[in-house]
């Protein structure tokens, strides 16, 4: 008896990726898909984005492993709790973004026969620093892919068909020719041009403390305590507000992005950061966006190139 192909699975490790997913699946109008989460956080925004995603999916698996001091064990811990709960190797599309993930590759060797379609992981796919664009380096990481048997990252991302991504304008690690884009953070109703009398500024936080000095960090202190700002959206991984008289804004697990546009309303939006993904995912119609520029090396050049696409203002703090 021949066996009937599901139509199509979605791997997703992050709430922006479920957030691209659900787009796609809105727009190609994809009605069976099941869906693997895999996650090392588990925070509210997982959760949110994971039950979004999969309210119409067939099959749904959120996988949460907590990090282990050696990262080769969250990998493997990861693909033995899927083997525990069963994986079809029937699927006809596979959708991916994290190619460098062993549970997805893992995944993908169990489905030769799948056509693979990729989808973007926030600016990674765009910043010529990361790890995309640097996957022969991780020789260490490709080694143990190699004792599991798994196909190589950049295997997996040659044999894409086509790849979403959400942002226009920039050079992706995919070629041009298979790029097809999505709308992901627009909203028609709101432009900083609009006769609105009223604003509202957000700040984005970041985990700071991991990878400014501490004179860095005084001086974008200093720098906030002389603006109005409105509201504060803390990072996961941020421990430490850096202005504790601005408001924090409560996103029960939205993404800013999402977040941003549930509260403004018909105010104006001002958008303040560091380097984030959200200058990148909301544009310039829809909001004023100001960069905060806190060095001058090589990587920091880079990243001053790629924001000057995205219509933003770029303030030097140093």
């Amino acid at each position: 008896m021949k066996i009937k192909k599901i139509h199509s699975l979605f791997l997703c490790r992050t709430p922006l990726q479920a957030r691209i997913c659900i787009e796609i699946i809105r727009e190609n109008k994809i009605s069976e898909f099941d869906v693997i989460y895999f996650t090392q956080n588990d925070s509210k925004s997982d959760k949110l984005y994971f039950s979004q995603l999969s309210e119409k999916a067939r099959n749904s698996n959120y996988i949460y492993i907590k990090k282990q001091y050696k990262d080769i064990l969250n990998h493997l811990f990861s693909i033995i709790e899927l083997k525990k709960r069963g994986l079809a190797h029937n699927y006809k599309y596979i959708y991916i973004a994290s190619i460098d993930c062993f549970l997805f590759r893992f995944v993908v060797k169990k489905n030769p026969k799948a056509s693979l379609l990729g989808f973007d992981d926030g600016s990674a796919n765009i910043t010529s620093g990361s790890l995309y664009y640097n996957l022969d380096k991780y020789k260490k990481s490709e080694f143990y892919a190699k004792i599991l048997g798994l196909p190589k990252a950049n295997k997996v991302k040659l044999k894409l068909i086509k790849h979403y991504s959400i942002y226009p304008s920039f050079e992706n690690i995919i070629s041009q020719d298979k790029i097809h884009y999505i709308n992901l953070f627009t909203q028609n109703s709101k432009n900083i041009l609009s006769d609105s009398s009223t604003s509202t500024t957000y700040f984005i936080g970041q985990p700071f403390h991991e990878y400014l000095d501490t004179k860095q960090i005084k001086l974008l202190q200093s720098w906030l305590g002389n603006q109005v700002i409105d509201y504060y959206i803390l990072h996961p991984r941020e421990k430490n507000q850096l202005i504790c008289e601005i408001p924090v804004l409560e996103t029960h697990g939205l993404l800013a992005e999402d977040a941003i546009f549930k509260i403004s309303h018909d105010s104006k939006i001002r958008i303040i950061s560091a380097y984030s993904t959200v200058l990148f995912n909301i544009n310039c119609q829809n909001a004023e966006k100001i960069y905060l520029s806190l060095s001058n090396d090589r990587n920091e050049i880079e990243r001053r190139s790629l924001i000057e696409k995205t219509g933003s203002k770029i303030i030097t703090l140093i």
